[in-house]
């Protein structure tokens, strides 16, 4: 598990009322929440749209392309 500085996604910002994304959107808290350090975010643009983004929290790097065939509503299987 990665214990050091984590590295702030990009288009990511903390306000008063928690995390939010480039779209201004609240997102879960900005923490390691994957395989010992990686974020793992789920993203609503509205009317069921939804989708995943990834980061490794310790480098920087953004892995959301590995994310695009995720499910993108919870009744999918």
């Amino acid at each position: 598990m990665f214990k050091g500085n984590i590295r702030i996604p990009k288009g990511y910002t903390h306000k008063n009322a928690g995390w939010v994304d480039e779209m201004n959107k609240i997102v879960d808290p900005l923490k390691i929440n994957f395989t010992g350090q990686y974020y793992i975010a789920l993203h609503s643009c509205g009317a069921q749209c939804r989708y995943y983004t990834v980061f490794n929290l310790q480098n920087g790097q953004d892995l959301s392309k590995l994310a695009e065939n995720l499910p993108s509503s919870p009744e999918s299987e």
